[in-house]
């Protein structure tokens, strides 16, 4: 078997060997530091190479906040026709014949005699780039409606913010979100864009490569981008405490209390939130729950949160951190759906299901983080303990048929991660990391009446059906690195081991008419599973002005074992030696423009949840049983994509292009009955395929004080079905745009607009086979009006049409409205008095159709109903 295909493996040697050539043309430069006569730095002084023939400017660049400086030069460079100059508002001119060519240039500049008064100058234009950090002006990008972070980080060129409040910056995902410099909430930063408010914040700045390690700085590039929160006076320690308390018909309540403080020395968010209005807190905690219609609000609820964010700096290099929450919540829905299976030879299976769910929730984390982070040392420690306990239970309605469905789930997890980094002489790199996992999650499903009579009980009806499984696994992951850097190069490489052990255990036991119990044959596991692997990851890393270049080849040998108790074929071993090499680069065209290549090739072994021999139940009317090869298949992934900016402008755009191809040695088969489902796995040789393109732009329009985002996204897939014996290829067309725009026309009134359009279709060159279509249209818009000092009136609404092909399109219309009045001075609290109207037409139900592959499924929602509500937020 051919590990890499022969294209594959040109393309990252044809690649190597360009920026092997490109290194060696670009390898001499003139770098060094500015200083002033007390051996600071001087930062943003200008450094020139000039010609000595007419003083005219060849290469400048400017000084960063350290007065480090690098000018790269052309091939057959001649420095005797060339000086050094240097320039800084304050110092005397600075000129240099005989400077140095890679080699350190030390540069000491003279104060001026007649320098200029101290002068506080203040730049409010909306962005500034200063080195590698855009910062965004947060007064220029707030409205008067703006009452928390998240509404202005939403309005950013550049930036995006999707569904669920993750943020993207020119299409990638960020690496990090500060405030204030410190990393208070890790990968939950929707805890700070939901609840600060937009009041206390002076700038928000993207790091555009951002390098968490700071002795990592200008040594290991990075390529992604981080946020830093900046806030108004942030030297003044104070606490930022408010609340809002909310209530209404019928019968509603939502209450907030925030303590958070942002100071040098302490960072804190701390907030208690409780409410029966169907707000999830699922973005600040983590835990999910049963979700919302995508148009006005299907959850019923009543919860409560406990959620604690503190951060202690010993100095401006040490802290400790505290992270938890405690979250108890009753939720609920009511929906009614249809699947249908559109199957080759004009087949066709439906089911039809009107639930109603119940999902208790009792949730505890608490993460305790020590941090060193300095230009001279690097070293983190996390640990973290979190359990969950859910108990869902859901009346099922289904083809005329009641069903009761009830799940007990607990589970428990302890974790420990420590990872540091010692730079020895700027060139030599030591890191290491241990890492330290168990968990479990004993589970209990209960079907009433018994579950598939058909295939459990011999056709005979009975009572109930229990399914028990249990599921420790203790894990661990060790390795110690080196990295050496010269010039523009950096070798490094990784060699350590991890150790999985898991044992899972599952039964099903029949209760039957005369409450005796049965086990039905074949639906037991007793599965032991350990999977242990070294690994050695080398990497060599190309760096220059205008190039990145990352190649890095990690192997592992990986040993597999496992055996089933209750099952006697049930068993297996691998002893496997994968190579998953990687290949990126990044291009800089001019200053502010990105062009990228990556290419990665994995081999993929099977995890515990693909290999069990016994049956399992997922529900009243769908088992399983996987027993794939250990060794599943490989992927292959080529990716393209071109960043543009004009920062002058506040314009923003990328567009990015993937194509992945999957090889598999299995596949699932499933045979679709009108009362059961059931998934097999089977030794069958495949490959999918999937292409897709997304690109970005965004403006910020001066005139209207806004920012207009366009986007759209395109893709084509491809992949083998095996349904009730019938293999068929399956394609899959998906394109969606969008557009959002959120101008300030009047001071006294401002417009907000965003629409999104999808279109999805599903064919197949089987015989008979139904090409499915559906599309769907969603727009938010609302109109906010100032007629007097203090008082502002929206209006929003949104709609959603949804349409398949064959039937009658669905839609929904939801306003809203409210009137709020802001009262000033410390002696009100800034009190904030709002009066809403949530779902004014009282809409109750919403249907929404969606196709995957040769399936479409039709969901009807049970919306909240209207909402009368009075709101007061005030300073504490």
């Amino acid at each position: 078997m051919r590990l890499i295909s022969r294209s594959a493996f040109t393309f990252v040697i044809i690649l190597f060997i360009v920026f092997v050539s490109k290194a060696q043309q670009t390898t001499h430069r003139v770098f060094g530091s500015v200083i002033d006569s007390l051996k600071h730095p001087v930062a943003n002084a200008t450094v020139s190479i000039i010609k000595l023939s007419n003083q005219a400017g060849f290469r400048f660049t400017r000084t960063d906040t350290k007065g480090n400086f690098s000018i790269t030069l052309p091939q057959g460079f001649n420095k005797d026709s060339f000086s050094l100059k240097v320039n800084c508002v304050g110092y005397e001119k600075y000129t240099k014949h005989d400077f140095l060519i890679d080699e350190k240039n030390i540069i000491q500049l003279t104060s001026s005699q007649n320098s200029l008064p101290d002068v506080v100058v203040k730049d409010n234009r909306p962005i500034v780039q200063k080195g590698d950090t855009l910062n965004y002006n947060a007064a220029n990008f707030t409205g008067k409606s703006d009452r928390y972070l998240g509404d202005i980080i939403k309005k950013l060129p550049g930036v995006t913010v999707d569904e669920n409040g993750k943020i993207s910056y020119q299409g990638k995902p960020i690496n990090n979100f500060y405030l204030g410099g410190d990393d208070l909430l890790g990968d939950k930063y929707n805890i700070a864009t939901d609840n600060i408010p937009s009041k206390e914040v002076d700038k928000i700045q993207v790091i555009e490569h951002n390098q968490n390690v700071k002795m990592l700085n200008g040594i290991v590039p990075s390529d992604q981008a981080g946020i830093n929160i900046t806030f108004k006076n942030p030297n003044k320690f104070h606490f930022i405490d408010n609340a809002e308390l909310e209530g209404g018909t019928p019968g509603k309540w939502n209450g907030t209390v925030h303590n958070m403080s942002f100071n040098e020395k302490f960072k804190a968010i701390n907030e208690f939130k409780s409410n029966n209005e169907g707000l999830s807190y699922t973005r600040e905690t983590g835990v999910s729950g049963l979700g919302s219609a995508p148009v006005g609000n299907s959850l019923f609820n009543k919860a409560e949160m406990l959620n604690l964010n503190d951060l202690y700096k010993f100095n401006k290099y040490k802290g400790l951190r505290i992270n938890g929450y405690y979250l108890h919540d009753v939720q609920s829905t009511q929906t009614q759906s249809s699947t249908t299976y559109f199957l080759p030879g004009n087949d066709t299976v439906r089911y039809n299901e009107k639930d109603n769910n119940h999902l208790p929730i009792d949730a505890f984390n608490v993460q305790l983080n020590y941090n060193v982070n300095s230009q001279k040392a690097y070293f983190d420690n996390t640990l973290t303990f979190t359990q969950t306990k859910t108990t869902p239970y859901t009346n099922i309605l289904t083809n005329g048929q009641n069903v009761l469905q009830n799940t007990d789930s607990k589970s428990t997890s302890f974790s420990n991660t420590l990872q540091g980094y010692v730079l020895i002489h700027k060139k030599h790199i030591i890191n290491y990391n241990s890492v330290f996992q168990y968990s479990d999650n004993p589970q209990t499903l209960m079907v009433t009446p018994g579950a598939l009579p058909e295939n459990l009980n011999d056709g005979i009806s009975y009572l109930n059906t229990f399914q028990h499984q249990h599921l420790p696994s203790y894990s661990t992951d060790n390795h110690l690195g080196y990295s050496h850097v010269f010039g523009h190069w950096m070798f490094g490489t990784n060699a350590g081991f991890n150790y999985q052990n898991q044992h899972f255990r599952s039964n099903v036991q029949l209760v039957q008419n005369d409450h005796s119990i049965t086990e039905p044959q074949g639906f037991a596991n007793g599965l032991h599973w350990q999977k242990a692997q070294v690994y050695f990851t080398p990497q060599l890393t190309f760096k220059s002005y205008s190039d990145q270049l990352n190649i890095s080849a990690p192997f592992n040998f990986t040993h597999i074992n496992y055996h089933n108790d209750s099952v006697a074929n049930n068993a297996d071993k691998l002893n496997h030696l994968f190579v998953n090499p990687t290949v990126s680069w990044q291009h800089k065209i001019g200053k502010e423009n990105q062009f990228s290549l990556s290419y990665n090739f994995g081999q993929q072994a099977a995890s515990i949840s693909q290999v069990y021999g016994g049956q399992m139940l997922s529900g009243y009317r769908n088992y399983s049983s996987y027993q794939t090869p250990l060794l599943t298949g490989n992927a292959q992934t080529y990716d393209a994509g071109f960043d543009f900016k004009k920062t002058l402008l506040a314009l923003f755009a990328n567009v990015d292009v993937s194509y992945t191809r999957n090889v598999n040695y299995f596949l699932d088969s499933t045979s679709v009955q009108q009362n059961s489902t059931v998934i097999i796995a089977i030794p069958v040789h495949n490959a999918s395929s999937n292409i897709a393109l997304a690109a970005n732009a965004s403006k910020y329009i001066y005139a209207l004080n806004t920012t207009l985002a366009i986007g759209a996204n395109f893709g084509h897939g491809s992949s083998p079905l095996m349904q009730n014996g019938v293999l068929f290829n399956s394609h899959n067309n998906t394109s969606s745009y969008n557009a959002s725009i959120t101008p300030t026309i009047f001071d006294w009134l401002d417009m907000k607009f965003s629409g999104t359009y999808a279109r999805s279709t599903s064919s197949s060159n089987a015989i008979d086979y139904p090409k499915q279509m559906s599309r769907q249209w969603n727009e938010t818009s609302s109109i906010i009006f100032y007629p007097v000092k203090n008082l502002s009136i929206d209006f929003d609404n949104q709609f959603l049409n949804s349409f398949q092909r064959g039937q009658n399109p669905s839609s929904a219309f939801l306003m809203n409205s409210y009137v709020q009045y802001n009262f000033q001075g410390k002696k009100w609290r800034n009190l904030q008095l709002r009066l809403s109207c949530n779902n004014m037409a009282n809409v109750r139900n919403y249907e929404i159709v969606n196709i995957s592959s040769n399936v479409v499924n039709s969901y009807q929602y049970l919306l909240q109903p209207r909402m009368l509500l009075l709101s007061a937020h005030f300073d504490l």
